[in-house]
């Protein structure tokens, strides 16, 4: 089990620090999913002008800013200057509106919150940027508690190849074939590169969380993450699967319905 996932009880992580309950992708996001009691969050981050790795999701800065335009045309301190938090509406009663805050560099999120434990998928294609992501993981010694995922296969063997020693997740083509070794019953033993899944319940019509394909993923030494899980019941059903972790809009929620599950011990253990 790598560290980032080493946990007795099934982990619970902000989809982009909770969007239903803070602006996506900014540190407050991220500070509301810790003080709800998730076990880390998931970001999102791409190569500003100035080469340094941001925390946002979308290749423009128009939906979830009061700014427009390719977020690789602004440098770090540019990004840093826009207000990150104007779109979002409280969706819940007693939820502060946030007070402005800019798009936060990988730097900042992962030195403010030391104790958690972070999925960062890389959007951008380009695999040289996946140097600059390994860079400041080194730098802040958190290759240790990081998950590095990406949809572009080259980034992710750029990672590996830069540091076998952080944990990756599968690419869309791993998983694939990984679903097809699990409904195939492959008799083989595999070894895969990566060591977690970060994987939807179902891919269009295609359903991919299944007791065979945790199963399967549990015997080639790889963890599953399930995104993005917001109703309490399915928390629960995925739970009862077998799944290592939810990744949720809502972590307060998801955390409620995982310790109504967990037995106490595992949860004293976490």
């Amino acid at each position: 089990m790598p560290a980032v996932f080493d946990s007795r009880c099934p982990l619970v992580f902000g989809h982009r620090g909770g969007l239903a309950r803070g602006p996506e992708n900014t540190l407050t996001a991220f500070a509301r999913a810790m003080a709800f009691g998730a076990d880390g969050f998931e970001c999102d981050v791409r190569r500003s002008a100035d080469g340094v790795p941001v925390v946002i999701h979308d290749p423009t800065l128009d939906r979830t800013t009061d700014a427009t335009g390719p977020v690789r045309a602004r440098t770090a301190a540019e990004l840093a200057a826009v207000d990150a938090t104007c779109r979002f509406t409280p969706a819940l009663a007693g939820d502060e509106v946030p007070a402005p805050e800019g798009i936060p560099a990988l730097t900042d999120a992962l030195a403010r919150f030391p104790a958690a434990r972070v999925i960062v998928e890389i959007k951008d294609p380009e695999p040289g940027f996946a140097d600059d992501v390994v860079a400041v993981l080194r730098r802040l010694d958190a290759l240790s508690r990081v998950c590095v995922g990406s949809f572009h296969q080259q980034v992710l063997d750029r990672v590996r190849a830069a540091a076998p020693d952080v944990t990756t997740s599968a690419s869309p083509g791993e998983t694939r074939w990984l679903l097809v070794r699990a409904r195939s019953r492959w008799p083989f033993a595999v070894r895969p590169r990566f060591r977690a899944l970060q994987v939807p319940v179902s891919a269009g019509r295609l359903r991919v969380v299944s007791g065979a394909f945790v199963g399967r993923a549990h015997r080639e030494g790889a963890t599953v993450q399930v995104w993005t899980v917001n109703d309490p019941l399915e928390v629960r059903r995925l739970l009862a699967l077998g799944v290592d972790g939810i990744i949720s809009d809502r972590p307060d929620a998801a955390l409620k319905e995982r310790d109504a599950m967990a037995p106490p011990s595992s949860l004293s253990s976490r």
